[in-house]
């Protein structure tokens, strides 16, 4: 009996060492590619920034959403530099299937 219970413990560990071993995900940037440049544009009398996202998996990325948000700092009310994050509106943020370029485009507005 125990004999039995060491040996599917045994067992139960070294699946799970091979288990963690194959389904740790990829790094990012081993699975997707962002342009170096980003560029700013007029569409349709609007000013917009764009870069570019692809794929570069053999399998497709699917529902893919993307969120684009600015850093920068800020002085508070007591002098003290502090960093702010904000989110910035994207003209398609839905969930895709990444399986081509996707370029990302956020209009330029006064209010951000």
């Amino acid at each position: 009996m125990k004999k039995n219970s060491v040996f599917l413990l045994t067992l139960c560990a070294n699946i799970g060492l091979f288990y963690s071993r194959f389904a740790r995900p990829a790094l990012r940037n081993q699975t997707l590619w962002f342009s170096k440049n980003a560029v700013i544009s007029d569409i349709n009398g609007q000013a917009c920034l764009m870069f570019r996202v692809a794929n570069i998996r053999k399998s497709e990325i699917i529902e893919a959403r993307i969120k684009l948000v600015c850093g920068f700092m800020h002085k508070n009310r007591r002098g003290h530099m502090e960093y702010q994050f904000k989110t910035l509106n994207l003209s398609h943020s839905r969930e895709i299937i990444l399986a081509m370029p996707w370029t990302i485009v956020h209009p330029i507005t006064k209010s951000n």
